[in-house]
């Protein structure tokens, strides 16, 4: 099982996936309702590794969200990957693990009918990309449900149900059929 460190341990370097300002989700304050951390996260990391302690540091921009004039891609000891074939100028490429190519001759229909060993699973977002999700993840959920919409599945779980309004989605569901995937409250 993983852990992660809550503190700010020795390290000899930093790799990050870059965030930014997703407002009602990581632009309010701690403990509002559909909060996460992971922006204020960053920044702390930033500023004690990167910035004071001048640590190589990789950012990598998979959703080419890092203003070109950042002041972090100017930074001797960083090193800003994009998951681009052409990225920006001073960036390198850092490709996703699936080639472009094989997702281009991907037959989404045909890979839902395969046979799973293992529960279809997705951990992640999909800012800007519904129709993706719809292409690629929704033929091969529609085998794997029962589904239940994301906010339903979660309101037994929150102290404000109405809370649950902030998993929400086009595309955002739950399967029961992965019972260990639960949110756990520090409170429960």
């Amino acid at each position: 099982m993983a852990t992660w460190e809550a503190g700010l341990p020795g390290i000899d370097a930093l790799f990050l996936e870059w965030r930014w300002p997703v407002p009602g989700r990581n632009t309010t304050p701690c403990g509002t309702p559909g909060h996460t951390c992971d922006l204020h996260r960053q920044d702390e990391l930033i500023a004690r590794y990167t910035m004071r302690r001048q640590v190589p540091t990789i950012v990598w921009d998979k959703d080419l969200q890092l203003a070109p004039g950042s002041p972090l891609r100017s930074l001797p000891n960083v090193t800003v990957c994009e998951a681009a074939l052409a990225p920006s100028p001073g960036a390198v490429s850092l490709l996703f693990p699936v080639a472009d190519d094989d997702l281009d001759q991907a037959d989404p229909a045909g890979l839902a009918e395969m046979p799973r060993a293992l529960p279809l699973v997705y951990i992640g977002n999909q800012y800007d990309r519904d129709e993706a999700f719809k292409a690629f993840f929704a033929p091969a959920a529609a085998d794997a449900g029962p589904f239940k919409r994301a906010e339903d599945r979660w309101k037994p779980y929150l102290d404000d149900p109405e809370a649950a309004s902030v998993f929400a989605g086009p595309m955002l569901t739950h399967s029961d059929w992965t019972p260990d995937n639960v949110l756990v409250s520090p409170d429960r």
